[in-house]
């Protein structure tokens, strides 16, 4: 009596012969330097993994991988979600002073813009309750739940991301010529 096979058994005994092509190799090995360079660049932004550590684990996984681990630290890189010492991390990899001094320059008005909108509104609302004859120590004006601000806040992060777009662009640049 023959031996009941799987179907995996019967395709595995089909296909044994077949090889991937170099293009689906390469391919292949691409997709593995991507996906090994998004986890490195998780565990680095985690912080499991220090700086000097990702780099040179990053340097090993060949162009592809340090593209994409650039990238994927490059995506961080705004007001809301940055580490801490990430620029600082990027500036000693790199000779991107400039690029670094921008993308900071860029942060402190963005910090800036933010506390005059919310100076701004907030005066606009004492004054409203003022002539409605509400004032006092005690009074202290929600500026958060006005929509104006809201809208306001929402333009000054577009118009940062813009800026930043071309400032990130450059120290893209920078990184992946310096990736030795």
């Amino acid at each position: 009596m023959g031996e009941i096979k799987s179907t995996l058994d019967l395709v595995l005994e089909k296909t044994k012969h077949l090889r991937p092509d170099e293009g689906e190799l390469r391919r292949l090995r691409l997709e593995e330097a991507k996906s090994k360079a998004r986890g490195l660049t998780r565990k680095y932004l985690d912080g499991q993994v220090p700086f000097h550590r990702f780099r040179e684990e990053l340097s090993g996984l060949g162009d592809a991988g340090i593209r994409e681990g650039v990238d994927r630290v490059l995506e961080t890189v705004g007001p809301d979600s940055m580490p801490p010492d990430l620029l600082d991390d990027l500036l000693s990899w790199t000779n991107a002073a400039e690029e670094i001094h921008e993308i900071r320059r860029l942060f402190d008005q963005y910090g800036e813009d933010r506390i005059a909108a919310k100076e701004h509104f907030g005066g606009r609302i004492l004054r409203s309750l003022q002539a409605e004859r509400i004032s006092g120590t005690a009074v202290i004006p929600n500026v958060d739940a006005d929509p104006e601000y809201e809208l306001r806040l929402e333009e000054l992060h577009q118009r940062l991301s813009d800026r930043l777009r071309a400032s990130k662009e450059a120290l893209r640049k920078s990184l992946l010529l310096a990736r030795s």
